[in-house]
């Protein structure tokens, strides 16, 4: 049996729509979103039976200018087991990094164990959590008494954003992000068809869920109390007007005391289930920790066993997130580690090199002669003698016992008549410090039309070989 990963078309929509069928007992959204997500271009991938040409598994992943947001992870339910899962989001995984996110986010249930176990193997960290509440909307709903100070009007994404300070105390415990219902958004920008409810206590907003039409959902509220129960029937009245089934709310976990008063109100654990403990009608949200998949790229790129001991801090990633060029300590086992920044990046030293091969070297020696580069060699020895001082309670003892070492400026190196290595400088340059060698080393690199990332994501290989083993 022999299986493929591939972004969908058409054709392939029948397929998805089956596998869908038997999720959440035929209740799963992604019918709802099919259309969108084969007509736009965030990832969307499926792996697919070669031998039956049919669909066993599918993700998906919403881009938000920089921020991923991993979702909708589906195993058709005659393939468990085969190791699909991983697959596909291993795939999915490299599609959000080549897009160059700065953070990737999902957003999981309690109750899936296997997706929580699949993310933490991919250095997925819970940064946060929320309790997930519904109120059942009856047959027929009262109709709201239209004496009642209560006021209700679209608002646009733009006006959410601009009046985000009445919901303080909620962005606040969530970190400024939004869970609606089921759904994670960076911020209150990508809030679309939304209403304001308010009166004088209180206000909220919700609307018609983005992804599943019967779900009327909260997204934002301020503080909630006895003003609920003002709002309640408006609320009641729109769902009902749009067909939907419940109205949904989460509550972070730093809020846990709000919940009592959706309970008050009539809201439940989700479906209802007297067995659905609070802390089990809940959500966790997980953040990619770049930090954490660095400990497994790094001594693959190093050729090391592991990290070196004096690793202080990936100090430049390239596009894709990996780590480009890295800051040690500057003392290691006692002893002083003069060279504060390395490259890492295979490609970078790749092309370096092959560029010191070329002789330019000589070329650029006269720019260790410039008042900008004694200025910044100067600062870099500066930058390695703080940073011991604000680290070691006997820097005065270190400093005394290893004055010369300490004193050199780039690379640490003594002879200072020429350039020993282009991939110091470029390190330097990476780590933001103004070194004149290595801007200029840049420029030829740009003129000989080498970019400055590789074009096939490299480094992946190195986290891909960890997370499938």
């Amino acid at each position: 049996m022999g299986f493929s990963v591939e972004r969908p078309t058409y054709k392939d929509k029948p397929g998805i729509i089956d596998l869908c069928s038997q999720i959440w007992d035929g209740h799963d959204y992604i019918p709802y979103l099919l259309d969108r997500w084969l007509n736009i271009t965030d990832p969307f991938l499926i792996v697919r039976d070669m031998e039956n040409d049919k669909i066993c598994a599918i993700d998906h992943a919403t881009i938000f200018n920089d921020v991923a947001y991993g979702e909708a992870l589906r195993v058709h339910v005659d393939y468990r087991g085969k190791g699909l899962a991983k697959l596909i989001t291993k795939e999915i995984m490299r599609e959000v990094l080549k897009r160059g996110v700065k953070a990737y986010m999902a957003l999981i249930f309690s109750q899936t164990k296997d997706s929580i176990h699949l993310s933490k193997k991919a250095f997925f960290e819970e940064v946060n959590g929320y309790y997930l509440l519904e109120k059942v909307l009856k047959k027929s709903a009262k109709s709201p008494s239209l004496n009642e100070n209560v006021n209700v009007r679209p608002i646009f994404p733009e006006e959410i954003s601009r009046y985000q300070n009445e919901f303080n105390q909620l962005l606040f415990a969530s970190n400024n992000a939004i869970v609606d219902a089921w759904t994670y958004y960076p911020s209150t920008e990508y809030l679309t068809d939304k209403f304001l409810f308010e009166c004088d206590e209180g206000k909220l907003i919700a609307g018609v869920h983005e992804h599943e039409k019967e779900l009327f959902s909260i997204c934002l509220y301020t503080q909630p109390g006895e003003w609920l129960e003002k709002i309640l029937p408006y609320l009641e009245q729109y769902a009902k007007h749009y067909g939907c089934e419940s109205i949904n709310v989460a509550v972070p976990f730093l809020r846990k005391n709000w919940t009592q008063n959706f309970l008050n109100t009539g809201f439940t654990t989700l479906w209802k289930s007297e067995e659905l403990t609070l802390e089990e009608s809940s959500a966790y949200l997980y953040s990619l920790n770049w930090a954490n998949m660095d400990r497994v790229v790094l001594p693959k790129q190093m050729k090391k066993k592991s990290v070196p001991t004096n690793y202080y801090r990936c100090a430049s990633r390239c596009k894709y997130g990996f780590p480009q060029v890295i800051e040690s300590f500057p003392l290691k086992n006692g002893e002083p580690f003069p060279t504060s920044y390395y490259i890492v990046c295979p490609h970078l030293k790749y092309h370096l090199s092959k560029l010191e091969e070329s002789g330019v070297i000589t070329s650029l020696d006269e720019t260790k002669n410039t008042k900008a580069y004694h200025q910044v060699d100067a600062y870099y020895s500066k930058e390695r003698k703080d940073r011991l001082n604000h680290s070691l309670l006997n820097y005065q003892e270190i400093e005394k016992r290893f004055s010369n070492a300490l004193e050199l400026g780039i690379g640490g190196i003594k002879d200072q008549k020429g350039i020993k290595c282009l991939h110091l400088h470029v390190a330097t340059y990476l780590a933001k410090l103004q070194d004149p060698v290595g801007l200029k080393v840049m420029e030829l690199l740009r003129d000989k039309g080498i970019a400055i990332h590789c074009e096939d994501m490299d480094c992946f290989e190195h986290f891909e070989a960890y997370y499938m083993r």
